[in-house]
């Protein structure tokens, strides 16, 4: 019998992206999720391109920027909510989220993501908060919680 861990498993990285940093933070994740045997497409939304099928996918991360008052009451980035409440059911898929805020905070939109996957019927494995100011340090930590998780 093969190993499944050698066959790369199909993962998308959907999101958002105003500034650039976001989109930076992006192809780091997509690096660290390649590196952990994650075959991983991206889906910058507001390019026109819309997901296809996306039951293929093992692993769907959510993310981008904080909207709303960051400090104050930050919520998910309007387009992000958007796509995401039109789906249809994510019937148990595995999913990850997160927020990039433009400061260091550990109020972020985060939660309120994760909330609308949950409402949507998804396996949140994992939701982290990061500061846009160091995202790279935050990358590698979500690539490996999902690694542990979607493998098991």
């Amino acid at each position: 019998m093969s190993d499944p861990r050698k066959t790369p498993l199909p993962a998308l990285i959907v999101y958002t992206s105003r500034t650039g940093r976001t989109e930076r933070a992006v192809k780091a994740l997509k690096t660290h999720l390649e590196w952990r045997n994650f075959e991983t497409d991206t889906l910058k939304l507001g390019g026109g391109k819309g997901p296809g099928d996306l039951s293929r996918y093992r692993l769907i991360v959510f993310g981008g920027p904080d909207g709303g008052l960051p400090l104050v009451a930050p919520r998910p980035d309007s387009r992000l909510r958007a796509f995401i409440e039109s789906l249809p059911s994510l019937d148990g898929r595995k999913v990850a989220a997160f927020a990039l805020s433009p400061v260091e905070t550990k109020r972020t939109s985060a939660a309120a993501l994760r909330d609308l996957l949950i409402a949507k019927g998804a396996d949140v494995v994992i939701t982290e908060s990061w500061s846009a100011l160091q995202p790279d340090r935050d990358v590698a930590d979500l690539a490996a919680e999902c690694m542990i998780r979607v493998y098991r």
